[in-house]
Protein backbone atom coordinates (compact mmCIF):
# COMPACT_ATOMS: atom_id res chain seq x y z
CA UNK A 1 0.00 0.00 0.00
CA UNK A 2 1.56 3.49 -0.98
CA UNK A 3 2.48 5.80 1.77
CA UNK A 4 0.62 9.70 1.54
CA UNK A 5 2.24 12.99 2.58
CA UNK A 6 0.44 13.21 5.58
CA UNK A 7 0.41 15.86 8.18
CA UNK A 8 -0.75 15.58 12.13
CA UNK A 9 -4.50 15.65 12.22
CA UNK A 10 -3.96 18.04 14.87
CA UNK A 11 -3.74 21.00 12.18
CA UNK A 12 -6.74 19.93 10.62
CA UNK A 13 -8.41 19.89 13.89
CA UNK A 14 -7.29 23.35 14.90
CA UNK A 15 -8.22 24.69 11.23
CA UNK A 16 -11.67 23.44 11.45
CA UNK A 17 -12.38 24.50 15.02
CA UNK A 18 -10.97 28.28 14.27
CA UNK A 19 -13.91 27.69 10.92
CA UNK A 20 -16.90 27.00 13.02
CA UNK A 21 -15.76 29.79 15.49
CA UNK A 22 -16.38 31.81 12.63
CA UNK A 23 -19.51 30.73 11.86
CA UNK A 24 -18.54 28.71 8.91
CA UNK A 25 -20.19 25.03 8.67
CA UNK A 26 -17.80 21.79 9.15
CA UNK A 27 -19.77 19.47 6.94
CA UNK A 28 -20.10 22.12 3.96
CA UNK A 29 -16.09 22.79 4.27
CA UNK A 30 -15.83 18.63 4.30
CA UNK A 31 -18.38 17.75 1.81
CA UNK A 32 -16.13 16.43 -1.74
CA UNK A 33 -12.34 17.04 -0.18
CA UNK A 34 -11.29 13.27 -0.02
CA UNK A 35 -10.46 13.38 3.75
CA UNK A 36 -10.13 9.93 6.12
CA UNK A 37 -12.66 11.20 8.53
CA UNK A 38 -11.52 7.63 10.46
CA UNK A 39 -8.25 9.01 10.41
CA UNK A 40 -8.95 12.44 11.35
CA UNK A 41 -11.43 11.14 14.46
CA UNK A 42 -8.72 8.82 15.53
CA UNK A 43 -6.09 11.55 15.72
CA UNK A 44 -4.20 10.00 12.92
CA UNK A 45 -2.07 11.87 10.38
CA UNK A 46 -3.77 12.44 7.46
CA UNK A 47 -3.52 13.27 3.85
CA UNK A 48 -1.49 17.00 2.76
CA UNK A 49 -3.21 16.82 -0.41
CA UNK A 50 -6.44 16.96 1.49
CA UNK A 51 -5.12 19.70 4.33
CA UNK A 52 -4.38 21.67 0.75
CA UNK A 53 -7.81 21.63 -0.49
CA UNK A 54 -9.45 22.53 3.21
CA UNK A 55 -7.26 24.99 3.60
CA UNK A 56 -7.84 27.19 0.00
CA UNK A 57 -11.79 26.29 0.18
CA UNK A 58 -11.41 28.05 3.99
CA UNK A 59 -9.89 30.94 2.70
CA UNK A 60 -12.10 31.76 -0.05
CA UNK A 61 -15.50 31.09 2.20
CA UNK A 62 -14.16 33.32 5.15
CA UNK A 63 -11.94 35.78 2.92
CA UNK A 64 -9.38 35.96 5.22
CA UNK A 65 -5.88 35.32 3.90
CA UNK A 66 -3.73 33.90 6.49
CA UNK A 67 -6.60 31.84 7.62
CA UNK A 68 -4.87 29.61 9.91
CA UNK A 69 -2.27 30.97 10.91
CA UNK A 70 -1.47 34.15 13.38
CA UNK A 71 -2.13 37.17 12.45
CA UNK A 72 -4.45 39.06 14.84
CA UNK A 73 -6.92 40.47 12.82
CA UNK A 74 -8.49 39.60 9.23
CA UNK A 75 -6.11 39.74 6.03
CA UNK A 76 -7.75 41.30 3.24
CA UNK A 77 -8.05 38.93 0.18
CA UNK A 78 -4.77 39.13 -2.00
CA UNK A 79 -2.36 39.93 0.59
CA UNK A 80 -0.51 36.28 0.86
CA UNK A 81 -0.07 37.52 -2.90
CA UNK A 82 1.43 41.21 -2.91
CA UNK A 83 3.91 39.53 0.02
CA UNK A 84 5.13 36.94 -2.39
CA UNK A 85 5.54 39.73 -4.61
CA UNK A 86 7.62 41.95 -2.54
CA UNK A 87 10.05 39.23 -1.27
CA UNK A 88 10.83 37.72 -5.28
CA UNK A 89 11.91 41.50 -5.74
CA UNK A 90 14.49 41.09 -3.07
CA UNK A 91 18.43 39.58 -4.04
CA UNK A 92 18.69 37.87 -0.43
CA UNK A 93 16.64 35.68 2.55
CA UNK A 94 17.62 38.48 4.74
CA UNK A 95 16.72 41.46 2.59
CA UNK A 96 13.50 39.19 1.71
CA UNK A 97 12.64 38.93 5.33
CA UNK A 98 13.03 42.65 6.34
CA UNK A 99 11.27 43.40 3.10
CA UNK A 100 8.52 41.41 4.66
CA UNK A 101 8.49 42.82 7.94
CA UNK A 102 7.78 46.27 6.65
CA UNK A 103 5.04 44.27 5.11
CA UNK A 104 3.12 43.27 8.01
CA UNK A 105 3.75 46.52 9.41
CA UNK A 106 1.42 48.40 6.46
CA UNK A 107 -1.22 45.56 6.05
CA UNK A 108 -4.39 45.73 7.36
CA UNK A 109 -4.95 42.80 9.48
CA UNK A 110 -1.66 42.34 10.81
CA UNK A 111 -0.34 42.43 14.57
CA UNK A 112 2.59 39.93 14.19
CA UNK A 113 5.58 40.04 11.52
CA UNK A 114 8.62 37.55 11.31
CA UNK A 115 12.04 38.92 12.14
CA UNK A 116 15.69 37.45 13.00
CA UNK A 117 18.89 38.00 14.82
CA UNK A 118 21.74 36.23 14.25
CA UNK A 119 23.53 34.33 17.53
CA UNK A 120 26.86 33.23 16.43
CA UNK A 121 26.65 30.26 13.81
CA UNK A 122 22.88 30.23 13.90
CA UNK A 123 20.31 33.01 12.69
CA UNK A 124 17.22 33.23 14.73
CA UNK A 125 13.28 33.84 13.30
CA UNK A 126 11.03 35.14 15.92
CA UNK A 127 7.63 35.80 15.96
CA UNK A 128 7.72 39.63 17.01
CA UNK A 129 5.33 42.60 17.49
CA UNK A 130 4.34 45.15 14.88
CA UNK A 131 6.03 48.50 15.87
CA UNK A 132 2.81 50.32 16.46
CA UNK A 133 1.82 47.24 18.70
CA UNK A 134 1.61 47.74 22.91
CA UNK A 135 3.75 44.70 24.03
CA UNK A 136 0.98 43.95 26.11
CA UNK A 137 -0.87 43.57 23.45
CA UNK A 138 1.69 41.29 21.75
CA UNK A 139 2.20 39.20 25.24
CA UNK A 140 -1.54 38.58 25.66
CA UNK A 141 -1.97 37.54 22.02
CA UNK A 142 0.41 34.85 21.91
CA UNK A 143 -0.39 33.69 25.00
CA UNK A 144 -4.09 32.82 24.22
CA UNK A 145 -3.36 31.66 20.32
CA UNK A 146 -3.72 28.04 19.63
CA UNK A 147 -0.55 25.79 19.38
CA UNK A 148 -1.48 24.24 16.45
CA UNK A 149 -1.83 28.18 15.26
CA UNK A 150 1.59 28.77 16.62
CA UNK A 151 3.00 24.99 14.75
CA UNK A 152 1.23 26.34 11.24
CA UNK A 153 2.61 30.14 11.46
CA UNK A 154 6.05 28.91 12.08
CA UNK A 155 5.77 25.96 9.61
CA UNK A 156 4.16 28.70 6.30
CA UNK A 157 7.15 30.75 7.49
CA UNK A 158 10.15 28.07 7.20
CA UNK A 159 8.27 26.85 3.87
CA UNK A 160 8.05 30.80 2.45
CA UNK A 161 11.84 31.34 3.30
CA UNK A 162 12.49 27.64 1.67
CA UNK A 163 10.82 28.47 -1.67
CA UNK A 164 12.23 31.70 -1.87
CA UNK A 165 15.73 30.44 -1.96
CA UNK A 166 15.19 27.06 -3.79
CA UNK A 167 15.78 24.72 -0.84
CA UNK A 168 15.09 23.62 2.36
CA UNK A 169 16.31 25.59 5.33
CA UNK A 170 17.32 22.87 7.63
CA UNK A 171 16.24 23.63 11.18
CA UNK A 172 18.46 23.73 14.53
CA UNK A 173 15.77 24.26 16.48
CA UNK A 174 12.06 25.15 17.32
CA UNK A 175 10.82 27.94 20.53
CA UNK A 176 7.61 27.84 21.41
CA UNK A 177 6.05 29.73 24.35
CA UNK A 178 3.23 26.82 25.14
CA UNK A 179 4.05 23.64 27.16
CA UNK A 180 5.07 20.50 26.13
CA UNK A 181 2.21 18.11 24.73
CA UNK A 182 4.49 15.29 24.52
CA UNK A 183 4.34 12.37 22.01
CA UNK A 184 6.48 14.36 19.32
CA UNK A 185 9.55 13.29 17.19
CA UNK A 186 11.75 15.72 15.70
CA UNK A 187 14.86 15.60 13.76
CA UNK A 188 15.72 18.76 15.39
CA UNK A 189 15.44 20.41 18.97
CA UNK A 190 12.11 21.67 20.12
CA UNK A 191 12.50 23.78 22.93
CA UNK A 192 8.68 24.78 25.32
CA UNK A 193 8.08 27.27 27.60
CA UNK A 194 10.38 29.89 26.22
CA UNK A 195 9.66 33.74 26.58
CA UNK A 196 9.55 33.85 22.24
CA UNK A 197 8.22 31.59 19.23
CA UNK A 198 10.33 31.26 16.37
CA UNK A 199 13.29 28.31 14.97
CA UNK A 200 16.52 28.58 13.79
CA UNK A 201 19.05 27.74 11.07
CA UNK A 202 22.46 28.33 9.60
CA UNK A 203 23.01 32.08 9.38
CA UNK A 204 24.38 31.04 6.00
CA UNK A 205 21.73 30.80 4.73
CA UNK A 206 20.77 34.63 4.87
CA UNK A 207 23.26 35.65 2.49
CA UNK A 208 21.35 32.97 0.25
CA UNK A 209 19.98 34.60 -2.93
CA UNK A 210 16.36 34.75 -3.76
CA UNK A 211 15.71 32.55 -7.54
CA UNK A 212 11.76 32.97 -7.34
CA UNK A 213 10.45 35.70 -9.70
CA UNK A 214 7.22 36.66 -9.91
CA UNK A 215 6.13 34.53 -12.35
CA UNK A 216 6.63 31.67 -10.08
CA UNK A 217 3.87 33.11 -7.67
CA UNK A 218 0.75 31.85 -8.72
CA UNK A 219 2.24 27.94 -8.56
CA UNK A 220 3.67 28.78 -4.71
CA UNK A 221 0.19 30.17 -3.90
CA UNK A 222 -1.84 27.04 -5.50
CA UNK A 223 0.48 24.42 -3.18
CA UNK A 224 1.36 27.11 -0.30
CA UNK A 225 0.15 24.64 2.54
CA UNK A 226 1.09 21.60 0.75
CA UNK A 227 4.72 22.87 0.09
CA UNK A 228 4.62 23.74 4.28
CA UNK A 229 3.93 20.83 5.39
CA UNK A 230 6.12 18.87 3.20
CA UNK A 231 9.50 19.09 5.21
CA UNK A 232 7.00 17.56 7.82
CA UNK A 233 7.97 13.78 6.20
CA UNK A 234 11.78 13.84 7.66
CA UNK A 235 11.07 13.62 10.56
CA UNK A 236 9.30 10.45 9.89
CA UNK A 237 10.98 6.71 10.50
CA UNK A 238 10.01 5.77 6.34
CA UNK A 239 12.26 5.78 3.91
CA UNK A 240 9.25 6.31 1.63
CA UNK A 241 7.92 9.27 3.74
CA UNK A 242 11.14 10.75 3.28
CA UNK A 243 11.70 9.66 -0.44
CA UNK A 244 8.29 11.98 -1.31
CA UNK A 245 9.02 14.80 0.79
CA UNK A 246 12.45 15.18 -1.31
CA UNK A 247 10.44 14.25 -4.34
CA UNK A 248 7.60 16.76 -3.78
CA UNK A 249 10.29 19.46 -2.70
CA UNK A 250 11.64 19.40 -6.59
CA UNK A 251 8.18 19.24 -8.04
CA UNK A 252 8.21 22.34 -10.70
CA UNK A 253 11.68 21.62 -11.61
CA UNK A 254 13.18 18.23 -13.19
CA UNK A 255 12.52 15.38 -10.47
CA UNK A 256 15.20 13.70 -8.95
CA UNK A 257 16.17 10.18 -10.40
CA UNK A 258 17.24 7.17 -7.70
CA UNK A 259 20.59 8.01 -7.81
CA UNK A 260 20.22 11.86 -6.23
CA UNK A 261 17.92 10.84 -3.44
CA UNK A 262 20.16 7.86 -2.14
CA UNK A 263 22.78 10.43 -2.63
CA UNK A 264 20.71 12.56 -0.42
CA UNK A 265 19.95 9.61 2.18
CA UNK A 266 23.20 8.71 2.70
CA UNK A 267 22.65 5.20 1.06
CA UNK A 268 23.09 3.65 -1.81
CA UNK A 269 20.67 3.11 -5.08
CA UNK A 270 20.48 -0.14 -4.24
CA UNK A 271 19.80 -0.03 -0.29
CA UNK A 272 17.12 2.42 -1.43
CA UNK A 273 14.89 0.25 -3.80
CA UNK A 274 15.61 -2.22 -1.16
CA UNK A 275 14.47 -0.41 1.53
CA UNK A 276 10.80 1.13 -0.57
CA UNK A 277 10.65 -2.56 -1.40
CA UNK A 278 10.29 -3.94 2.49
CA UNK A 279 7.83 -0.65 3.06
CA UNK A 280 5.56 -2.06 -0.41
CA UNK A 281 6.15 0.80 -2.13
CA UNK A 282 8.93 1.86 -5.17
CA UNK A 283 10.52 4.86 -6.68
CA UNK A 284 8.16 5.33 -9.57
CA UNK A 285 4.71 4.50 -7.31
CA UNK A 286 6.31 7.50 -4.72
CA UNK A 287 7.05 9.91 -8.14
CA UNK A 288 3.73 8.91 -9.28
CA UNK A 289 1.83 10.00 -6.17
CA UNK A 290 4.01 12.53 -5.75
CA UNK A 291 2.91 14.07 -9.21
CA UNK A 292 -0.96 13.11 -8.43
CA UNK A 293 -0.74 15.10 -5.40
CA UNK A 294 0.64 18.17 -7.00
CA UNK A 295 -1.67 18.38 -10.09
CA UNK A 296 -4.79 17.97 -8.02
CA UNK A 297 -3.25 21.17 -5.74
CA UNK A 298 -2.30 22.84 -9.44
CA UNK A 299 -5.70 21.99 -10.74
CA UNK A 300 -7.83 24.25 -7.55
CA UNK A 301 -6.20 27.28 -9.30
CA UNK A 302 -8.55 28.20 -12.30
CA UNK A 303 -6.08 30.81 -13.69
CA UNK A 304 -3.45 27.81 -14.42
CA UNK A 305 -4.29 25.62 -17.84
CA UNK A 306 -4.16 21.57 -17.67
CA UNK A 307 -0.92 22.11 -20.45
CA UNK A 308 1.03 23.99 -17.20
CA UNK A 309 0.06 21.46 -14.66
CA UNK A 310 1.27 19.00 -16.83
CA UNK A 311 4.69 20.98 -17.53
CA UNK A 312 5.10 21.60 -13.44
CA UNK A 313 4.10 17.75 -12.77
CA UNK A 314 7.43 16.79 -15.04
CA UNK A 315 5.10 15.56 -18.46
CA UNK A 316 6.05 17.55 -21.58
CA UNK A 317 3.22 15.71 -23.03
CA UNK A 318 -0.22 17.26 -22.35
CA UNK A 319 -2.02 14.15 -23.11
CA UNK A 320 0.35 11.59 -21.45
CA UNK A 321 -0.42 13.37 -18.44
CA UNK A 322 -4.12 13.63 -18.96
CA UNK A 323 -4.22 9.42 -19.49
CA UNK A 324 -1.78 9.12 -16.04
CA UNK A 325 -4.01 11.66 -14.16
CA UNK A 326 -6.92 9.44 -15.23
CA UNK A 327 -5.40 6.31 -14.71
CA UNK A 328 -4.05 7.52 -11.03
CA UNK A 329 -7.53 9.41 -10.15
CA UNK A 330 -10.32 7.79 -12.31
CA UNK A 331 -11.09 11.19 -14.09
CA UNK A 332 -9.28 12.67 -17.01
CA UNK A 333 -7.93 16.38 -15.71
CA UNK A 334 -10.60 18.72 -16.82
CA UNK A 335 -13.26 16.70 -15.49
CA UNK A 336 -11.49 16.39 -12.28
CA UNK A 337 -11.13 20.34 -11.95
CA UNK A 338 -14.84 20.75 -12.64
CA UNK A 339 -15.69 18.67 -9.61
CA UNK A 340 -13.35 20.40 -7.48
CA UNK A 341 -14.10 24.22 -8.92
CA UNK A 342 -17.98 23.44 -8.69
CA UNK A 343 -17.19 22.00 -4.83
CA UNK A 344 -15.38 25.73 -3.97
CA UNK A 345 -17.66 27.55 -5.39
CA UNK A 346 -20.60 25.33 -3.58
CA UNK A 347 -18.80 26.67 -0.48
CA UNK A 348 -18.02 29.90 -1.59
CA UNK A 349 -21.91 30.83 -1.01
CA UNK A 350 -22.40 29.36 3.00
Amino acid sequence: MEQQLTIPAAYIQAMLNQAEQRGIDRAELLADIELDMQALQSNQPCSAVAYGQLHHRIIQTSGDDWFGMLSGGLVPTGALRFMCWVAVQTKTLAEAINECGHFFELCRGFKIKQSYSVEGEFAVSKMAKLEHLPAAEFDALIAVADPMTLKSTLAAWHGFLSWLIGREIPLQAMYYTFANPGGNKHCYEVYYQQDFCGYSYPAKFLSMPVIQQAENIDEFLAKAPYYAFNRTAHSSDTVTQRVKSLMAKKMGTELPQAMEIASSLHMSVTSLHRKLAQEASSFQKIKDETRMEAAILYLNSPTMSTQEVAALVGFDDPSTFSRSFKKWTGLPPGEYRKKLLSATEASGKL
